[in-house]
């Protein structure tokens, strides 16, 4: 005889709704500007590392995250605009690296 295994339905986490499985969560918008919108996804992947809990979602002229009540947003924020700034400059340095090391090492 064949035992059918039971299929438990749950109600979706929302977000401001106290769960056993999630803090409650806080929303907020951060504008960025034009100039660094194409660097975000690269820092929003290296910002995850430090802050696992945040909900980082980029928009078209935008971020909007929701974060657990023991992150602080003035934190999350200073470090996500480093890391964006950070990612900025790595990229738009990359053609006098790449000059640097022909010039140093014929490659």
């Amino acid at each position: 005889m064949v035992q059918s295994a039971q299929l438990v339905l749950r109600k979706p986490i929302q977000v401001n709704e106290p769960s056993d499985k999630v803090d409650l969560l806080s929303k907020y918008r951060l504008e960025i500007s034009v100039e660094l919108r194409p660097f975000l996804n690269s820092a929003i992947t290296r910002i995850g590392y430090l802050f696992p809990a945040a909900q980082i979602n980029p928009r078209e002229s935008h971020l909007d995250i929701a974060l657990p009540a023991q992150i602080d947003f003035e934190s999350l924020k200073k470090q996500l605009l480093y890391t964006i700034y950070r990612e900025k400059i790595r990229e738009e340095g990359k053609d006098s690296r790449q000059a640097l090391s022909v010039a140093v090492f014929g490659r």
